[in-house]
């Protein structure tokens, strides 16, 4: 049912499953009433809550720390070696995929009719 893990009791579909006629008294009674409880219950609930109402009063969760201006951002000299060898990296995948589609299309256009694949 959940995974791996054996079920802590055995409720068979035979089991009836009424409705409780008192408090559970045990941890089976009570399994028995969350099932009663959940087969009254629709299997789609739709909300008439309009979500957007909330938005103003969510809160905020971890609200990042400040970043000190100028100590993490990298000089001019890196930016420009980083960015020359990352356009010089892109160029070499271009003619690399460009290669690559000449010669399928070079196989392609000078393969024999007469070779049948088997």
């Amino acid at each position: 049912m959940y995974g791996d893990l054996p079920p802590a009791f055995e409720i068979s579909e035979e089991t009836d499953l009424g409705p409780p006629s008192g408090p559970p008294t045990n941890g089976l009674e009570y399994l028995k009433s969350v099932r009663w409880e959940a087969k009254q219950l629709p299997n789609v609930f739709v909300s008439n809550i309009n979500p957007r109402d909330y938005d103003e009063k969510q809160t905020r969760y971890g609200i990042p720390p400040p970043v000190p201006k100028g100590c993490l951002e990298p000089n001019k000299k890196w930016k420009k070696e980083f960015i020359e060898s990352f356009k010089n990296l892109r160029q070499r995948i271009e003619s690399l995929r460009k290669h690559k589609n000449q010669k399928k299309n070079k196989f392609k256009f000078f393969a024999s009719p007469s070779i049948s694949r088997r």
